[in-house]
């Protein structure tokens, strides 16, 4: 048995309090970080058995805030799920979920700041840095690193996936500044699909470089297509009196995906969607370090304003329309 290097126990969840089931993690610091700072509270996790979920999950498990007790995600949390190269979609799962299994080490650079590396992944052979910081008062700043250790990527792309189970939100939608293209004019979207692999993605209304697809690839998430595009890189969704807010340093390779279902239902009823995003790397040469930013934002819901001004603060760009 895993012997637990602190006996803390942090209380994820109880009856009453969103989740179906209450979720006991020890805090291991070996393979968990717990952090305060500002308004948030934030627990992140390799990808090592924690609470009542088993291996296989990482990243941030636990995000609450000082004005909503409950934690905004299904135990699954937000996660690397998947790294893929457009050639088939495994039948296996531990391949078709690669960063979930393969091993990874977490590590404190400083009191708010965990980094998540994984020296490299079995089948794409990827080694990849994940550093999140808690920044007050309601942030937490990602960077994301990787290095192409071998030449897998027969389509001439790596594509890399994100997975963020909410814990039953009312509205399951994500909303963002974009269009059909059948319309003039830029406006305020909101886009749930109405089942799981049914126009999932999201697109950048000007996107350059396209990623194709094996005809042996399985539909997916990520291969099915919504009817309307994004035109600056961030999207919201709103959890109670609150909103998360998820921001990008670029468009170039970012799509937005959701699922209606993509963390299940509970046995109220209620359903967990997931507010997903796709980083994809294109013409990636061996030995080489490539990197994005992305900061999410958790606080009250105040405007559709207030969350354009919360990107152009990070971003130093304006946004009209």
């Amino acid at each position: 048995m895993r012997q637990h290097l602190a006996n803390m126990t942090i209380l994820l969840c109880a009856t009453g309090c969103g989740l179906p089931h209450q979720w006991q993690g020890h805090i291991d610091p070996a393979h968990q970080a717990h952090l305060r700072r500002g308004d948030l509270e934030v627990i992140v996790r390799d990808n090592n058995a924690f609470g009542v979920e088993e291996s296989g999950y990482n990243g941030i498990a636990l995000l609450s805030h000082t004005r909503e007790p409950r934690n905004l995600f299904s135990p699954a949390g937000l996660n690397l799920e998947h790294i893929f190269d457009g050639e088939r979609r495994p039948e296996v799962w531990e391949e078709r979920v690669e960063p979930r299994y393969a091993p990874m080490v977490l590590t404190r650079p400083s009191a708010m700041t965990v980094q998540l590396h994984q020296p490299s992944t079995p089948q794409h052979k990827l080694e990849s840095w994940t550093t999140l910081t808690v920044t007050p008062p309601h942030y937490i700043d990602f960077v994301f690193e990787c290095t192409p250790l071998a030449q897998t990527y027969p389509r001439g792309y790596i594509g890399l996936f994100w997975a963020s189970y909410l814990n039953a939100p009312e509205n399951l939608a994500i909303h963002f500044i974009g269009k059909a293209p059948d319309e003039r004019s830029l406006r305020w979207v909101q886009h749930a699909s109405n089942d799981h692999n049914v126009r999932s993605t999201v697109r950048f209304i000007n996107e350059g470089q396209v990623p194709t697809f094996g005809e042996q690839h399985a539909p997916t998430l990520y291969t099915e297509f919504a009817e309307v595009y994004y035109a600056f890189p961030f999207y919201y969704g709103r959890y109670h009196d609150m909103v998360l807010i998820v921001m990008f340093d670029r468009t170039e390779g970012i799509r937005v995906t959701m699922s209606p279902r993509g963390a299940g239902r509970n046995p109220d009823g209620t359903t967990n969607p997931a507010w997903d995003w796709q980083w994809f790397l294109f013409n990636p040469q061996v030995g080489q370090k490539y990197s994005y930013r992305a900061r999410v934002v958790y606080k009250p819901w105040v405007s559709n304003r207030d969350v354009v001004s919360e990107y152009e603060r990070w971003s130093g760009k304006q946004v009209t329309f």
